[in-house]
């Protein structure tokens, strides 16, 4: 990752010619931006590259923090992807990581019993449902942001994400009010993770206010 960065920022290559020639080739996936090194991606918003340090602190806050679920290795490093951020590693990385813990491996569930399949109602249109999380905590940024609130669109599959400061119930309906009434209209449904920023008295009854599940 630092040879891409290098070459990308200073036009800096390898004096080996196939190592450079392979750093050549890597680097029309990623672009610098302020700085920082981001993955372009089909499928996601532009990923930005982490450092080792960083990639643990994410990898660890989105497993086990405030609002992480304990998911699975492959689970894990997809939502970390969904929240914007690579490494190389980050599959093997997330797999160790759930093989580390030790409140997965206690309540982890040894027995594969036969799935059970599951009709979920899918989406019909654009912009009528979205999903809704929270992020952090990061280390501060200059402005003091370090939570980052997260909306996805079920059908489109689209993503608005902002930096916070604090996290109360007015924070989440300005974020909501600015990034989803005002752009795609008001939509049928909200899901979360059921945290108490989003079960809150303020924030349920403005949800109800605008008629949305």
């Amino acid at each position: 990752m630092d040879e891409i960065k290098d070459y990308l920022e200073r036009n800096q290559l390898p004096d080996e010619s196939n190592e450079a020639q392979r750093i050549r080739r890597l680097s029309a996936q990623f672009f610098m931006e302020d700085g920082y090194l981001f993955k372009r991606s089909f499928t996601l918003p532009a990923l930005r590259c982490l450092k080792p340090e960083e990639a643990w602190e994410v990898m660890k806050e989105i497993h086990e923090g405030c609002y992480g679920n304990h998911a699975g290795g492959r689970s894990l490093a997809q939502k970390i992807m969904r929240h914007g951020y690579f490494w190389p590693t980050i599959k093997r990385d997330s797999m160790q990581l759930v093989r580390k813990c030790a409140q997965c491996q206690i309540h982890g569930n040894p027995h594969h019993t036969p799935g059970v399949k599951i009709e979920l109602a899918k989406p019909t249109w654009p912009f009528g449902h979205w999903g809704i999380d929270l992020v952090g905590p990061f280390p501060p940024s200059q402005r003091k942001k370090k939570f980052l609130m997260v909306i996805v669109d079920h059908f489109s599959k689209w993503i608005e994400a902002e930096p916070i400061t604090r996290v109360t119930e007015s924070a989440m309906i300005q974020f909501v009010w600015r990034n989803i009434l005002c752009r795609f209209g008001i939509p049928r449904k909200i899901t979360s993770d059921n945290g108490t920023q989003f079960q809150g008295k303020k924030f349920k009854g403005w949800c109800a206010q605008w008629k949305i599940r």
